[in-house]
C-alpha cells in the first residue's frame, strides 16, 4: 500500500492494535466511505503506523460538540 491524500473523516478517541471497530466523524455534505476503501492509521508522532480496511459500516446523521475532551452526541 502506498498512502495517498488524507481521509475526510476524523477517529474519535484512541485506537488499540487489533482493534476491530473504530468510530469516527466527517461533515454531513461529505461522501460516505465505500467498502473495501484502505486507510493508513499513524501514530501523532508517525513511529507506528497500520492499515486498515472498511469492510463494513454504519453511518448516522448526528449533531455534537467537543467539550474538555469528551464527545457528547445529540440527536439531529
Amino acid at each position: 500500500m502506498v498512502p495517498g491524500i488524507r481521509a475526510s473523516w476524523e477517529l474519535v478517541g484512541d485506537q488499540l492494535e487489533g482493534q476491530q471497530f473504530i468510530v469516527g466523524y466527517q461533515q454531513e455534505e461529505w461522501a460516505v466511505h465505500e467498502i473495501g476503501e484502505v486507510y493508513k492509521l499513524t501514530t501523532p508522532d508517525e513511529t507506528v503506523s497500520q492499515f486498515i480496511r472498511i469492510t463494513a459500516f454504519d453511518y448516522y446523521i448526528k449533531t455534537f460538540t467537543y467539550f474538555s475532551g469528551v464527545y457528547r452526541f445529540y440527536p439531529a
